[in-house]
């Protein structure tokens, strides 16, 4: 194998075949990037068993062939060189790098012991822009669990319907949910895909022209999807199993309505989280006063302290209320909005609240309340 490429090529297929490498491999060969030159072209490819990345740059190819090398030497040495011309070449079984100032040697593992990534494609799913999918992944996929004690919850439900494209996460004590509008899309596609494999998608696909899509493939007689991102492609696992029927703990009705200022709003989490990030759950207090249109947020630990923080609200309708929510969950809900407004509603102190932006009809928020004694 022989072949020359640029460096700045070089260096962004490494980084992106980097993000599905091993990072606890139980085989050695997990570790590494595959490399394979063919025709005008060089791929590279790694995975972790449940997400794949295959990537490809231009290359002037001399020898055609294909050996593994580790992902993380290969990209420290490669990143640390200016720009300029690179020719790697396997002299035995070393893999060698050589630019203008500078040289490295890398052991390798054969190529045939890396791990076949399915990518042959069987139907579309949807075609959407990927600067939008994007948007709508940060919305949804901090609402997924990080744990695996229930898998599906690790995951956000993809559910297809003839007006559009629904994305949910949940992980027990809130949930996400918005909808793309989005043409030509396959309405029996209803799967969940990893979020830890979304995020990955997403880092790469955020550097979008506006006029990028991202496509979304089944694959035939295979429970993986995949996911096509200009010279990018990303198989991902589904997950088995039976998502939460999330819209039974969707409000039906409230008793309680207000809005404030998402700025102001952030900027008395922070305040509050000084005290609640110390207390089991970041439990922060909830206190509505409707006859002074006033939200008071509190937080409260014996050995310490305690602190509090007024916002003025608008739009209030209904009751004097007290609340308990995360203090965690509620940054991070504020930091999903769009706009300058948030609207918040609940049924009581016991029921799920409802957050949202009325400048985005199509997103939501639900937390679930804590208890307050």
């Amino acid at each position: 194998m022989k072949f020359t490429v640029l460096q700045e090529n070089l260096s962004k297929a490494i980084n992106i075949a980097s993000k599905a490498v091993s990072t606890k491999p139980g085989l050695p060969v997990l570790s590494n990037i595959l490399i394979e030159a063919i025709d005008n072209k060089v791929e590279f490819s790694s995975t972790d068993l449940e997400l794949g990345i295959i990537t490809w740059i231009p290359a002037e190819i001399e020898v055609p062939g294909k050996i593994t090398v580790s992902a993380r030497t290969l990209s420290d040495f490669i990143n640390s060189l200016g720009s300029g011309k690179l020719s790697l070449y396997m002299e035995g079984t070393v893999l060698k790098v050589k630019g203008a100032n500078s040289h490295a040697n890398f052991n390798v593992i054969p190529a045939d012991e890396f791990p076949e990534i399915p990518h042959d494609l069987d139907k579309q799913i949807f075609s959407v822009n990927a600067l939008t999918f994007c948007t709508a992944l940060d919305k949804v996929v901090f609402a997924a669990a990080l744990d695996d004690t229930r898998p599906i919850l690790t995951g956000i439900l993809f559910e297809a319907k003839e007006d559009g494209l629904s994305l949910v996460g949940v992980d027990g004590f809130r949930l996400s949910k918005t909808k793309l509008n989005v043409e030509h899309i396959d309405s029996k596609f209803n799967e969940v895909i990893p979020a830890k494999a979304l995020n990955e998608i997403s880092k790469v696909a955020k550097e979008a022209d506006e006029s990028d899509v991202i496509e979304l493939y089944s694959i035939k007689g295979n429970n993986q999807v995949v996911f096509k991102f200009r010279e990018s492609t990303f198989v991902s696992r589904l997950i088995d199993g039976e998502f939460p029927e999330y819209r039974d703990i969707l409000p039906e009705s409230k008793v309680l309505e207000l809005s404030f200022n998402k700025e102001k709003f952030n900027d008395a989490i922070k305040i509050i989280n000084i005290f609640a990030r110390n207390i089991v759950g970041n439990k922060t207090i909830f206190n509505i006063d409707t006859l002074d249109s006033k939200l008071t947020m509190s937080a409260s630990l014996a050995e310490v302290g305690s602190d509090e923080v007024t916002l003025e609200v608008e739009g209030v309708k209904g009751t004097d209320m007290q609340i308990g929510y995360s203090a965690k969950y509620l940054a991070d809900m504020a930091a999903s909005m769009d706009g300058e407004i948030i609207t918040f509603e609940t049924n009581g102190s016991t029921a799920p609240g409802k957050f949202f932006s009325p400048d985005n009809e199509n997103y939501f928020h639900i937390i679930m309340p804590m208890r307050l004694d």
